[in-house]
């Protein structure tokens, strides 16, 4: 268990970083472009789960794209970096 409990510490980084990153990507999206612009770029930005939402407008769209879009992008972040940390120690 300790190698388990050693790459925790990278893994909740990298999902927490990649959350940060993408809402500071929706909100300057959301800010910088007119609204059928946004929502197509959010849209495939977010592609598996955005079909989820793909019928909400407005700021149900933009919660909806947070929401959904920081936990897709948390997870492969999180996943990535297990997987990584893992091919490290075995190296």
């Amino acid at each position: 268990m300790p190698a388990a409990r050693s790459l925790s510490r990278p893994v909740r980084r990298a999902a927490l970083a990649a959350l940060a990153l993408h809402t500071l990507a929706v909100l300057w999206i959301w800010r910088g472009h007119s609204p059928g612009a946004r929502a197509l770029i959010l849209f495939w930005a977010d592609f598996p789960v955005s079909l989820a939402y793909a019928g909400v407008q407005g700021r149900g769209f933009l919660a909806a794209s947070l929401l959904a879009g920081g936990a897709l992008w948390s997870t492969v972040a999180a996943l990535l970096a297990h997987l990584l940390g893992r091919l490290a120690r075995r190296a």
